[in-house]
Parts: C-alpha cells; sequence; structure tokens
C-alpha cells in the first residue's frame, strides 16, 4: 500500500498555484488604484466639501495673481514699452513753452 499524501492531488498539470511572495506582489500593484479610490472618495465626501472649494478657490487665486492677468486689477496699468515698442512708437513732443 503506497503512504497517503497529506496535499491533494493537483487536476492540471505544469500550474502551479501561487505563493504568498507573489501575492504580495499582486497587492502591491493593486494598491495604487486603492490609494487613488480612496482620494477620490475623500476629495467628493460631503463632509470634506467646504475644505475642496476652499483649497481649489485659493489655487485659483494664486494661478490668476501670478499671471499676466492680474495686471487687469490695477486701475490705469498700461504696459511698460520695451526697447522694440520704444523704436516703433512716435516720440513723445517737448513743451518749450516756460512758465
Amino acid at each position: 500500500m503506497p503512504p497517503k499524501s497529506s496535499q491533494p492531488p493537483s487536476t492540471s498539470k505544469g500550474v502551479s498555484k501561487p505563493s504568498s511572495s507573489n501575492s504580495a506582489a499582486n497587492k502591491a500593484i493593486a494598491a495604487p488604484s486603492k490609494a487613488l479610490q480612496s482620494t477620490y472618495q475623500f476629495l467628493t465626501a460631503q463632509e470634506n466639501r467646504s475644505v475642496v472649494w476652499a483649497v481649489g478657490g485659493f489655487g485659483i487665486a494664486v494661478g490668476f495673481l501670478s499671471s499676466s492677468w492680474s495686471d487687469l486689477l490695477v486701475p490705469g496699468y498700461r504696459k511698460q514699452q520695451t526697447a522694440d515698442d520704444t523704436a516703433l512708437s512716435e516720440p513723445e513732443p517737448t513743451c518749450t513753452t516756460k512758465f
């Protein structure tokens, strides 16, 4: 009588079961998608809505104020002329009358 093995017989030849190190690698690959999913859920949660709006509005304001569009906020602002602009423009008249 042959000795009984404690492992069940394999149903297909050449196919091995994943080892614990292989399943750890699969978990590491799946981790970024879970991180993105949890971040999305955090940002879209109802209780975080005011914080997300405040941070987003602050980011938009900083982007606007650091761009050239912020020049629109200054009343009477005239863009400074460059050397090329002054060569093409007419010279300003000089006043010869003394007061």
